[in-house]
């Protein structure tokens, strides 16, 4: 036998949903929901214009960095340049032989060198 056989009428209006929702919008704690409301967009929309700037900041950052490669990559093609002009041979001969009074070797003055390594080898 069930001695609880009907449920009592407090137990069955305690968990309603609205109830929440009536506490909530009724007059006394309407002021509360603006104020809660108000944080929550002001928190929102700081935190979106953080992201912004922060994203803003970094398109900058990649611009400037974009402009530096392309001027060092310019400053390395002209030292390539400068540098293969100034190891000509025919430069370097000319400066040789003008600048520093350098002659070409004589014949008597050529030594060809042999390892025997290279001799038994071949």
């Amino acid at each position: 036998m069930n001695i609880f056989q009907r449920k009592s009428h407090m137990i069955r209006r305690q968990h309603k949903w609205w109830k929440f929702a009536k506490d909530w919008f009724s007059p006394q704690h309407s002021f509360r929901l603006v104020i809660v409301a108000a944080v929550l967009i002001t928190v929102g929309s700081l935190s979106y214009i953080g992201q912004w700037a922060n994203y803003l900041q970094l398109g900058y950052r990649t611009q400037t960095l974009i402009k530096e490669k392309t001027a060092l990559e310019k400053k390395i093609a002209l030292l390539e340049i400068e540098v293969s002009f100034l190891t000509r041979l025919e430069r370097l001969d000319r400066i040789a032989t003008t600048q520093m009074d350098m002659h070409p070797p004589s014949p008597a003055q050529r030594l060809i060198l042999f390892s025997k390594n290279t001799d038994e080898n071949e």
